[in-house]
């Protein structure tokens, strides 16, 4: 697509903790991210293109001061070698 080159990743699991401090029955965990890698191949110099990366990241967590969830953009290059 547009001279680019598409990859991604998926992630899924799960923490337990027997016991833990703020809570009176241990903590449980469930996390999952995805993301998008893109590289630019049409744009080279010097045997390198430009790449950008898009990743969100979710947390649900029965302590709740760990839930949480975020997402991150990242420009860089890469070698075409």
């Amino acid at each position: 697509l547009w001279n680019t080159v598409w990859s991604g990743a998926l992630t899924f699991g799960s923490r337990d903790y027997d016991t833990f401090t703020t809570t009176l029955d241990g903590r449980r965990d469930t996390f999952g991210s995805i993301g998008i890698d893109i590289v630019f191949e049409g744009v080279s110099y010097w045997g390198f293109s430009p790449m950008m990366s898009i990743n969100a990241t979710r947390t649900q967590s029965s302590a709740e001061e760990f839930t949480s969830s975020g997402v991150q953009g990242r420009f860089g290059i890469t070698s075409n070698f």
